[in-house]
């Protein structure tokens, strides 16, 4: 009975092992090399459980034999790949090239040559002999020098595994540790199992190194194929995290969150622990601009703002592509620079070139280009705008009576009463000294006198007592309207309200005049 169960047990583990090697090396292309080594490492141990069954399932000795010459081809070669699979976890892919690589299998070729004279020589198993226990064939032998060394050399790519696997665990993300704990426990177990069956130690004398190895390759198949995490996390971390001042967020080539760096939580809360393995896109659902960039796999470079305790702050996200040493791309890397302090200096710039900086409007030239965009439209769609020009009654009178620092506060409260009055569509500017000047889509010439009236008594309303001007304010206004599918250039339309301007003044100033540009006259 105990007989059937081992057996079974091992079948099954063989049947679970080539399933597992056959999906992970499907995933090559997303996993990256190191998903081809533990394939092989699955094959291999895979092959080991299926000769071990056959050994246990043996009646005679010579059948014993041929089933354990079987079982090196697996034992042999399973750890120099296991080797080469962890350093391809742990990012040091610089040890593996086609010397250590001839070194690795040279010797494990050669422990396999001397596993072969079993029966004859026996240059690895003296005195090969067969004990019956509770009905199982169990092989027993003295082992030679040959063999301990083997055991030794096998331990001993274990061990660095071991050792290499704990330093990455150590340094890795607390969101990952308890995901590299998968490839740290499946790199413990088959050391200590190995020690056990060498040692004599095991149940019933049985090999256990099959089933424990079976375990290692099951976990690290769990952790490769279901996190997917291993390829990209340490070199990630290696190249980007230690001692980063951005904040980074790792992908894999599905696109789903492999590692993030402390900073990023401080921005983005919501990015946790939990939302490790799951795709970016999603994470980031509740902002569309950076989920469009992660959708597109592509090296890519965006501007978002974020509200962080009420207050905006700005970055730059920059998504480039991950490779390893090779050059082979194993993900994305996508990094959050603070660009807030930037962005103001970048703002305040463009405010520098496009508004009057006493008043705060738009500038001459910032004007002329908005104006123009909005003639354009208006012609286009064959709608009314109107612009109004005024300008300042005896304001040298001002700058003479009070000083010109009265003038700059009469200048920018006219600027301050006359932004309250626009609609989100009206364009407004300061023209030069005490000359203003506005452009109103969709208003006719009545509508355009209409408003400067309203412009120029909220203006004659205004009150500077506290800043000890003790005069009224006044303007002249001049209103010119248009509606045609003829071009007109903004120059024509400044000419015509200049003149109706004109008139305002030669008039009495503190008053409205008008006059339409299809026609020469003026009108009062």
């Amino acid at each position: 009975m105990i007989r059937l169960i081992v057996i079974s047990i091992l079948f099954l583990s063989t049947i679970i092992l080539v399933s597992l090697a056959i999906i992970t090396i499907s995933k090559r292309k997303i996993v990256g090399k190191s998903a081809i080594y533990l394939a092989c490492c699955l094959a291999a141990i895979s092959l080991y459980c299926f000769g071990y069954g056959l050994e246990l399932s043996s009646n005679s000795q010579e059948e014993v034999i041929f089933w354990v010459r079987f079982e090196h081809i697996g034992i042999q070669f399973l750890a120099p790949f296991w080797f080469i699979f962890v350093l391809y976890q742990t990012a040091h892919t610089k040890w593996i090239n086609i010397y250590s690589k001839t070194v690795l299998f040279g010797i494990a070729f050669f422990f396999y040559f001397c596993s072969q004279t079993l029966g004859r020589l026996n240059w690895m198993h003296k005195n090969p002999r067969i004990n019956w226990v509770h009905g199982m064939p169990i092989f027993d032998y003295d082992a030679t020098p040959i063999m301990t060394m083997a055991v030794v050399y096998m331990s001993l790519l274990v061990i660095t595994c071991f050792l290499l696997l704990t330093m990455l665990m150590i340094h890795s993300a607390p969101a990952l540790k308890s995901r590299t704990l998968i490839l740290w426990i499946g790199s413990f177990i088959p050391w200590i199992s190995e020690l056990i069956y060498f040692f004599g130690f095991s149940l019933y004398d049985l090999d256990i190194a099959p089933i424990a190895f079976t375990i290692s390759g099951i976990i690290a198949s769990i952790g490769i194929l279901k996190y997917n995490i291993l390829t990209v996390v340490p070199l990630a971390r290696s190249l980007i995290f230690d001692g980063m001042r951005d904040a980074a967020l790792v992908l894999n080539l599905n696109g789903e969150i492999i590692d993030f760096n402390y900073r990023l939580t401080k921005i983005f809360p919501f990015v946790n622990h939990h939302a490790v393995g799951k795709l970016a896109s999603d994470v980031f659902a509740s902002h569309p601009e950076i989920q469009s960039l992660l959708e597109s796999n592509k090296i890519s470079k965006i501007e978002i703002s974020v509200n962080q305790n009420g207050i905006i702050h700005f970055y730059q996200v920059n998504q480039s592509e991950l490779n390893d040493r090779s050059g082979n791309k194993v993900g994305y890397v996508v990094t959050f620079y603070f660009y807030t302090e930037i962005k103001k200096l970048v703002n305040k710039l463009e405010e520098f070139a496009t508004h009057d900086q006493l008043t705060g409007v738009n500038n001459r030239r910032r004007f002329i280009e908005l104006a123009e965009t909005e003639i354009k439209r208006s012609i286009r769609y064959c709608r009314f705008f109107a612009v109004v020009l005024f300008d300042l009654d005896h304001f040298k009178q001002i700058n003479d009576r009070f000083g010109h620092l009265a003038g700059d506060v009469v200048l920018k409260a006219v600027a301050r009463t006359c932004q309250e009055g626009l609609r989100s569509s009206d364009v407004f500017g300061r023209f030069g000294g005490e000359e203003f000047v506005f452009l109103l889509p969709e208003t006719n010439l009545d509508d355009g006198q209409f408003f400067a009236e309203r412009m120029r008594s909220a203006i004659q309303n205004l009150s500077l007592l506290e800043f000890g001007i003790d005069t009224n304010i006044t303007a002249s206004f001049g209103v010119t309207s248009y509606e045609s599918q003829d071009s007109i250039e903004l120059e024509e339309m400044l000419r015509a309200a200049d003149q109706a301007l004109y008139q305002a003044k030669f008039t009495g100033r503190n008053r409205v005049c008008s006059c339409p540009v299809e026609k020469s006259n003026l009108q009062h």
